[in-house]
């Protein structure tokens, strides 16, 4: 009898990076047990711990990534954390270990085998690649099971937008929820009511009580990390978020999408062709053609509609699967 393969999987969050990471890596981690012993090594709080444990059965290890691979016996290294954290660390005295990492943009690392990326950033800039092999698009988009067993149950385009949904992400390190809701307020968007998703490391509660309060009355709801994220976006008429885990699982649900994305977050929307399936408001936008274009948006649902036919075609929902198979070499995409 075949024995199962070890695999470690490295990633982080924080306050800062936000939690998409630990997210996706938890999804493909309940994914993979069935096939494999799964472990996990971070260097965040007890707090991102405590979150990978709520999501998935798995031991911890903390500190030296060399440490946990011996500790683990590990012959696969998963690795997914922000790209500002560097490239994998030396690891001294591991032998005969396979490397794989998610949106991995050191591509003179020969050290990785394979990369698999949403987005090939900053590969114009690469001088080698090093890099065995590296699989890129949207297609590799992790969506949680929670969210697609609501894909097919989405209806045809509402004529008039009776309720909305903001999330940014674990973290939100800028508060652009406070800044969706004052967009919201400014033009006095009438009997819709409004779910507001916030994430466990999210730091700015008061603001955004006293804001949703003063702006929207009682048609306001804020939640902490809820359970029934999933069913909570899928009945929104419309998204507002980001452009991370939040934007793929939107798309994916064919959701009229407006995205607030952070600087580093529009050459992927630009390039991957996200644009032509959401309402994009850049942080350089002027107050004003930002009323103008999200005013649009709500009004008109012929719009709204063609943004849900392109967003449910860029995201088919399979991403993890086809990672579970070039993980455990059973690619078949």
């Amino acid at each position: 009898m075949r024995s199962l393969p070890t695999i470690l999987i490295s990633t982080f969050g924080s306050k800062k990076s936000g939690l998409g990471h630990v997210s996706r890596d938890a999804e493909l981690a309940k994914l993979l047990q069935p096939e494999a012993r799964i472990f996990f090594h971070t260097r965040s709080n007890e707090k991102i711990c405590g979150l990978i444990m709520a999501r998935v059965q798995a031991r911890i290890f903390r500190g030296s990534l060399a440490d946990a691979i011996k500790k683990s016996a590990a012959n696969l290294l998963i690795v997914d954390r922000p790209y500002d954290i560097g490239r994998v660390e030396e690891l001294c005295g591991v032998d005969n270990l396979k490397i794989i990492a998610f949106d991995y943009f050191y591509y003179d690392d020969g050290r990785i085998d394979i990369a698999i990326n949403l987005l090939n950033h900053y590969i114009d800039r690469a001088k080698k690649i090093k890099i065995k092999k590296i699989y890129s698009g949207l297609k590799y988009a992790i969506i949680r099971s929670d969210v697609l067993r609501l894909r097919s149950r989405q209806g045809i385009t509402s004529k008039s937008v009776r309720r909305v949904f903001i999330c940014f992400g674990g973290a939100d390190p800028n508060n652009n929820t406070l800044q969706a809701l004052r967009l919201l307020g400014h033009l006095k968007v009438k009997r819709a009511k409004f779910d507001v998703v916030i994430g466990p490391v999210f730091r700015h509660i008061s603001k955004i009580k006293e804001a949703g309060s003063r702006l929207f009355k009682k048609r306001i709801t804020l939640y902490k990390n809820p359970l029934n994220f999933a069913s909570l976006m899928a009945r929104a008429d419309v998204v507002i978020c980001g452009g991370g885990v939040t934007l793929m699982e939107a798309l994916c649900l064919g959701k009229p999408t407006t995205v607030m994305p952070q600087k580093n977050e529009i050459n992927f929307i630009l390039k991957k062709g996200i644009s032509k399936a959401v309402l994009l408001l850049p942080q350089e936008l002027s107050d004003e053609e930002k009323y103008k274009r999200m005013g649009d948006l709500l009004v008109n649902s012929r719009y709204r509609s063609k943004l849900v036919k392109i967003s449910k075609k860029l995201i088919d929902g399979k991403g993890k699967e086809r990672i579970k198979g070039i993980i455990l070499g059973k690619r078949n995409d």
